[in-house]
């Protein structure tokens, strides 16, 4: 066995090693603690909203006072 074979034989034992570790680590960690975020809230505006809802073309204008990336 050359010193190359010998290495990539290595390198596979070592991978094969990491990845049982990953794999052990992913069966511990499932199912996770914390479940999914949920609410069960409405989507919107509240309906005692003190402001009218913004137009597009209010939105144009707050687009155009946003700099511009390099």
């Amino acid at each position: 066995m050359t010193a190359t074979d010998q290495k990539n034989l290595d390198r596979k034992i070592r991978d094969k090693a990491e990845e049982k570790k990953i794999d052990e680590e992913v069966e511990e960690s499932f199912p996770a603690s914390d479940p999914p975020a949920f609410s069960a809230g409405s989507i919107g505006a509240p309906k005692n909203r003190e402001s009218d809802a913004p137009s597009s073309d209010d939105v144009d204008d707050a687009r155009k006072k946003i700099p511009e990336r390099p």
